[in-house]
């Protein structure tokens, strides 16, 4: 299935949880390639003293400082400790702010096993409540065979 968005074609990114399996089902969260700005290997993390767990730190990308989430613990989910071999997913999304919409950027850390393509037809959507993860930041799910596909709200997540 290829969206359209403004007469553009989109694809769907699927990234690959680096945790635990939900119900069994291994978690993959999926993203539009129009949200996604960069792919990057390596960045400066500078923690937040007294942040969540899921909120890895800041660091600095084309001179703005921009929030690096670890989504999978954001949805309640147990996830590796920080590693050499992490990449992040630099994403935009629309937001509000005081009622005005706003740019949202922010740095999701990811797993390496990412994929372009499109959502199977043979998928089925499924209810966030039959899992364990919190559905606030979630707008919607799919199963297909042993994966559970996450369309995370990146609005809520970073705001």
């Amino acid at each position: 299935m290829v969206h359209k968005k403004n007469g553009k074609e989109s694809r769907i990114v699927l990234v690959h949880g680096m945790g635990e399996e939900i119900s069994g089902k291994k978690p993959i969260l999926l993203l539009s390639t129009t949200q996604i700005e960069e792919f990057i290997n390596t960045i400066d993390l500078y923690p937040m003293p007294f942040a969540p767990d899921y909120l890895l730190g800041v660091c600095l990308w084309r001179k703005q400082i921009i929030p690096v989430v670890d989504t999978f613990r954001r949805f309640g989910l147990k996830t590796p400790e920080l590693s050499i071999d992490d990449r992040y997913l630099v994403i935009k999304t629309a937001g509000k702010s005081e009622g005005k919409k706003q740019l949202l950027q922010g740095i999701l850390k990811i797993s390496k096993q990412i994929v372009t393509t499109e959502i199977p037809d043979s998928c089925s959507s499924a209810s966030a409540k039959f899992y364990d993860i919190d559905k606030n930041f979630i707008q919607g799910i799919f199963e297909y065979q042993n994966d559970l596909m996450i369309v995370p709200d990146l609005a809520s997540i970073f705001s």
